[in-house]
């Protein structure tokens, strides 16, 4: 049975009954894919527009975290940089500090080996009492040498371990130094100049004295270069 036969049962005989229910058809075809078409443009529409302001919320959200990042790291930034300048000032005083109590060592130190050469020196002019300027010149050493070595145990904390190494063998060699004098001169006093005891004490002497003045120097030398890098004078 073909479809004009199923027309005709359904009391649809006539031509042009036929040709009004084919174009009836035809259009209501035409007309349900219009609409199906229409919804689905404007499914597409809403869609398209739902994606076009969930983009513009997610720009959003992503702008303010961006302003509050910023924020926060301009916050960073601001401590950063307090925390930079407070370490610059604090280092500033330090050097400031250091400047000084360096400053202050080397002058008790040029003094007290100044002392020494003098307390140490063989050949003296004559005087109405050599014995009484010995003992002057022996306890006008050990000032300076208490005084410095006060001075520089107080601020040893100021100094590096390479300085403080070099300052305690100057300090060691100079303290006996100044023992080997006195023993020489109390020896003097007490024995014979040919006595066994006079003669250990003038070796010891002798030795101190060529260290003082063959060795102390470069010591001194070496010292200088150390406080010149810790000052920033010399890289």
């Amino acid at each position: 049975m073909d479809w004009i036969e199923i027309l005709k049962a359904l009391g649809v005989s006539t031509a042009g009954q036929i040709l009004l229910l084919i174009a009836f058809g035809f259009w209501g075809r035409k007309l349900i894919e219009y609409f199906f078409s229409e919804s689905i443009e404007l499914k597409k529409i809403e869609l398209q527009q739902s994606l076009e302001l969930h983009k513009q919320k997610i720009e959003q959200e992503n702008e303010l975290i961006k302003l509050d990042i910023d924020k926060e790291l301009e916050g960073y930034k601001n401590k950063l940089e307090l925390l930079r300048l407070e370490y610059q000032v604090q280092f500033s005083k330090l050097h400031e500090k250091r400047s000084e109590i360096l400053e202050l060592i080397y002058h008790k130190l040029f003094d007290l080996n100044q002392a020494m050469l003098e307390l140490t020196t063989f050949i003296r002019p004559a005087t109405e009492n050599p014995n009484k300027e010995e003992s002057e010149r022996l306890t006008s050493t050990n000032q300076v040498f208490h005084d410095f070595n006060t001075y520089y145990r107080k601020h040893k904390i100021y100094l590096t371990p390479e300085t403080c190494i070099i300052l305690d063998k100057l300090v060691k060699h100079y303290w006996v130094t100044g023992l080997d004098v006195a023993e020489v001169r109390n020896a003097r006093e007490l024995v014979p100049v040919d006595n066994s005891y006079f003669k250990d004490a003038m070796t010891r002497y002798r030795a101190a004295y060529k260290e003082l003045r063959d060795e102390i120097p470069n010591v001194l030398l070496l010292l200088e270069t150390d406080f010149r890098k810790i000052l920033g004078v010399i890289r």
